[in-house]
């Protein structure tokens, strides 16, 4: 019964895309307070873990657990990444750094089911879907955690602060972030709120979230 669920895919992909839509609620605030390495880097390592955890299930409902919670620690750098490539990149490049990002964000899901169907196939079996995906994970964020730079302008100020106030002696230096604090009205109000007025009022962006709900 457990393999042929697995396989099924409907059910794996509608916890996961569910998944997909509250995690953004609370990553996107903590890059704004904590920076963009924080944010996204240990839910990647989650995610890898929960993928082991789907891999060695005995039952469904620990496959449905792990899928949605994978799905909610992967929603992290999904939502992000952008904002790191915003500022790492000037207005003439960035249009290419998106467009090369998101080629990466489609063509893993328009590869993965031929991938995935090529390995269950196989003598590995499905587990081995999971099992590679974790890999693969764990590899990107060991490469992340060791050369990835901050790039979010006022957290690298705040730290630069935070190092004169020690080397000077001078603990009126602050940032401007030092200055702001996270309220639940603003987390609603710029996370939740205006994403749904955008939806709304924008047509593009309800032409793609249709198109993307239907793919």
């Amino acid at each position: 019964m457990l393999r042929q669920y697995a396989f099924t895919g409907q059910h794996r992909t509608l916890l996961t895309t569910s998944s997909f839509a509250f995690g953004p609620l609370l990553f996107a605030p903590l890059s704004e307070l904590y920076g963009r390495k924080i944010s996204f880097l240990p839910a990647y390592l989650v995610f890898g873990i929960f993928l082991i955890g789907v891999a060695t299930a005995e039952n469904v409902q620990t496959v449905m657990l792990c899928r949605f919670f994978a799905g909610l620690m992967a929603s992290a750098p999904i939502s992000n990444v952008a904002g790191s490539l915003a500022d790492m990149y000037d207005d003439k490049s960035r249009g290419l750094a998106v467009v090369l990002y998101s080629i990466a964000v489609i063509g893993g899901p328009t590869a993965g089911p031929l991938v995935g169907a090529a390995i269950t196939n196989s003598y590995l079996g499905w587990r081995w879907t999971e099992y590679i995906t974790s890999f693969l994970i764990f590899a990107m964020f060991t490469l992340d955690a060791l050369f990835l730079p901050e790039t979010y302008g006022p957290i690298i100020l705040q730290r630069k602060a935070n190092h004169l106030r020690h080397v000077t002696g001078n603990y009126a230096l602050h940032s401007k972030l030092d200055e702001k604090e996270l309220t639940i009205k603003e987390v609603v109000e710029k996370n939740l709120v205006r994403p749904l007025n955008m939806l709304v009022t924008e047509p593009i962006i309800f032409a793609l979230a249709v198109y993307n709900a239907f793919v």
